[in-house]
């Protein structure tokens, strides 16, 4: 069962108006940097606390407590048809305007459309990919809200003329999430081997998890991303925006008989076939990546063609230390705006429940290269929880004594023991699989405390504070 902050924070509200318009990265409204479609956000409240309740395991994706609906043929549900769609070239669901529930007029306009608002809950749709199809035949704009659902993958075309607008809250994804006009909060995307999300124009992803994406391994070169914009052709690229997003994607080698397999980069700017324009990253926690970059913010200067972005910002970057660099620095992009992006050296705590006996729940993780002491004052008394260090698996072709950084020499991570085997073609790997990562350990106080204050013993760093 999904369990859910509860605290005495106080609550801001967030609230988009029918206009465009948004947040820009100093808090202020700039209708000129992240533009929405109005009808997406018309009547919707979006929350967010004072402290930002970092993503994990917990407090994304659906609720395993309630039992998910199934669907094995094309079907309308709450005034949207489905259509599930198995033939010889093609099994995947589909939001199509070509189907039995909409009638053509000799104009090509449709005699019957689905209401402009519908809310889907509580649907498993795992089993096959969703994509959204002729959406420009809507006569005007419609929002499609999952709630509780699983995806294998989702995908709503970039066309300008596309009518359909998505929005998913606490849904699941087996399988990347891509190109348009969606929003996601406290989402999870992990479990298979791929890109995460692919963002071509008008992208908003809040509060959500994106991890473990080396499920299996191939021969094959595949180089996996967390975020990647790469752009489109023709098609006006841009208006993303990212905040409160945790990324865990080790760049793990499961085992000594393959090689083509690796993560690339947690959050991947690299245009590669058109512009895109004004993107927000804040708030960000990055833990993964290949070659020591898990961040690559590019020039977009590549053979097919030169792009460019424009308003590009990170601001409030959490990175492991893990790293001895941050940014890919072979095609740096010197105009972003680049904020407070930094290694972080201490653990964190997510969630935090208490469960019916009155024991409570602290998640903790842990994306350094140093073990550490949680520490949880109380008023029942101080209690300490041991959480291991994240395992130096990102140097799978290891880095010369003199590159590495002052904190990594110190650990110890000098003759990089972690990548001491070799697969079939002489790579280094790790023996270690994510299941082995220290992240979301459950540490439990079994007694009914009224407050807890978290620390980072080593670091001597409060990290929470929470009053129940």
């Amino acid at each position: 069962m999904k369990k859910f902050l509860f605290t005495c924070i106080l609550l801001s509200t967030l609230v988009f108006s029918c206009h465009y318009g948004t947040i820009d990265p100093e808090g202020e409204e700039n209708s000129n940097l992240i533009m929405f479609n109005p009808a997406f956000f018309a009547d919707r409240n979006l929350s967010y606390p004072d402290q930002l309740v970092i993503p994990d395991k917990y407090n994304t994706g659906v609720d395993s407590s309630v039992t998910l609906k199934k669907i094995t043929q094309s079907e309308n549900i709450n005034g949207l048809f489905i259509t599930h769609r198995v033939d010889s070239k093609i099994t995947e669901y589909e939001i199509n305007s070509y189907n039995e529930n909409h009638v053509e007029n000799r104009d090509g306009t449709l005699k019957s459309e689905m209401a402009d608002s519908i809310t889907i809950e509580n649907y498993d749709f795992s089993n096959m990919p969703f994509v959204v199809l002729n959406g420009h035949r809507f006569s005007r704009n419609k929002t499609v809200t999952f709630k509780n659902c699983k995806f294998a993958s989702f995908r709503n075309p970039p066309n300008e003329d596309n009518h359909v607008w998505i929005y998913f809250d606490h849904c699941t994804f087996k399988g990347g999430v891509n190109e348009a006009q969606i929003i996601m909060d406290h989402c999870y995307i992990g479990g298979f081997t791929a890109d995460a999300i692919n963002p071509t124009r008008y992208f908003r992803c809040t509060n959500t998890y994106i991890a473990d994406l080396v499920t299996k391994v191939t021969d094959k070169e595949v180089h996996i991303d967390g975020f990647q914009a790469f752009g489109r052709a023709n098609i006006a690229g841009g208006n993303i925006y990212f905040n409160n997003v945790r990324f865990e994607i080790p760049s793990i080698h499961i085992d000594n008989q393959h090689s083509g397999t690796g993560v690339n980069a947690c959050v991947m700017f690299q245009l590669e076939y058109g512009n895109v324009d004004n993107c927000l990253f804040q708030n960000l926690f990055v833990n993964g990546g290949g070659k020591w970059f898990p961040i690559y913010l590019t020039n977009g200067k590549k053979s097919k063609g030169t792009f460019s972005q424009t308003n590009l910002t990170l601001k409030n970057v959490h990175v492991s230390n893990n790293f001895g660099k941050i940014f890919y620095s072979g095609s740096y992009d010197e105009n972003a705006r680049v904020i407070n992006v930094a290694h972080r050296n201490s653990i964190y705590v997510s969630s935090v429940w208490k469960s019916d006996d009155g024991k409570t729940h602290i998640i903790c993780s842990n994306d350094t290269i140093f073990e550490s002491t949680l520490l949880v004052k109380t008023d029942k008394g101080n209690f300490e929880f041991i959480i291991p260090r994240c395992p130096s698996n990102w140097n799978l072709e290891g880095l010369p004594n003199g590159q590495r950084t002052p904190e990594q020499k110190a650990a110890g991570l000098v003759d990089d023991p972690d990548s001491c085997l070799k697969d079939k073609k002489g790579k280094s790997y790790t023996q270690y699989k994510f299941s082995d990562m220290p992240f979301d350990i459950d540490c439990v106080i079994n007694e009914d405390v009224s407050e807890i204050t978290c620390f980072d013993k080593e670091e001597s760093v409060q990290i929470r504070h929470v009053k129940f």
